[in-house]
């Protein structure tokens, strides 16, 4: 190779500030011998000028001989677009958008997900990423975004696919995960998309009992707020407090966990009464 192979790198730095002349110099970077699976460090050009978000510096790697199937997990490249305009350009070149079934890793969506990059998750998905593939740790896309409170991921997801009670191995549904971190918003949006009310952890908790029995780190007048816009919210889609069969009933619970003087307390124990009462049995 005729070429120093740390000048690629300088010249993605150069494109900060000159991107003309930085296409100019890698253009005859890599006419002199460079190679886009040179390799600094750890990290390969390629790599680098997606993370880089240099679109038109893949365009050049790809002019000069560049192809996915040079890399030994080519939906890494993926993995590492930041931006919608990236990701597109790669799904364009032939980059899988879903990981090699034989190791299941890289995956896209996960990475899409984890790291809340909304446009990339719209290309991957509009490009055959399979809105319920399973993820690393047992669980999917949806659920994964639940957790992370994500509520721009979770809407992407439940538009093109996702569903909405697919859970994760021990059968979390997302709708319990987004309960268990007290997610107002994420809540909201998979009751309106008809998540199962109804639906238990595998230790045996509705979602009216994951509302009151979550810990947090949030303040207790916040945590409060919360806890009662869910259970009401559970309540309206459908929820029922007569079905949660447990001996320690929700009032109880709740008495247990806040204190009988509890806004949560007082208001778990006025549904409980309703619940309960002639009128609502006859209804």
């Amino acid at each position: 190779m005729h070429v120093e192979i740390g000048e690629a790198w300088e010249i993605i730095q150069q494109r900060q500030t000159d991107e003309a002349q930085a296409c100019q110099r890698l253009e005859t970077w890599f006419l002199h011998g460079g190679n886009a699976m040179a390799v600094n460090g750890d990290e390969a050009l390629i790599e680098a000028l997606v993370r880089a978000d240099w679109v038109e510096g893949v365009n050049i790697a790809l002019r000069h001989g560049f192809h996915p199937s040079d890399l030994p997990q080519p939906a890494l490249l993926l993995c590492l677009a930041p931006s919608g305009p990236m990701a597109r350009r790669l799904t364009e070149a032939a980059v899988p958008v879903n990981p090699d079934p034989a190791t299941a890793t890289p995956c896209p969506v996960e990475t899409a997900v984890r790291e809340d990059r909304r446009e990339v998750l719209d290309v991957l998905l509009h490009h055959g990423a399979d809105p319920n593939i399973r993820l690393s740790n047992g669980g999917c896309p949806l659920h994964f975004a639940a957790h992370l409170g994500r509520v721009e991921i979770v809407r992407a997801l439940l538009a093109l696919g996702a569903d909405v009670n697919n859970g994760e191995i021990h059968g979390e549904t997302p709708l319990l995960a987004a309960i268990a971190e007290l997610n107002v918003d994420v809540t909201r949006v998979l009751l309106d998309a008809g998540a199962d009310v109804e639906a238990r952890r595998q230790d045996g908790l509705t979602a009216l009992r994951v509302t009151l029995a979550s810990p947090t780190a949030l303040p207790a007048d916040e945590a409060d707020k919360r806890r009662l816009n869910i259970f009401e919210m559970l309540l309206n889609a459908g929820a029922s407090l007569a079905r949660d069969e447990q001996a320690e009933s929700l009032a109880e619970l709740a008495q247990r966990q806040f204190g009988v003087e509890s806004p949560v307390t007082q208001a778990v124990s006025r549904w409980a009464e309703q619940a309960d009462s002639p009128e609502s049995s006859t209804k």
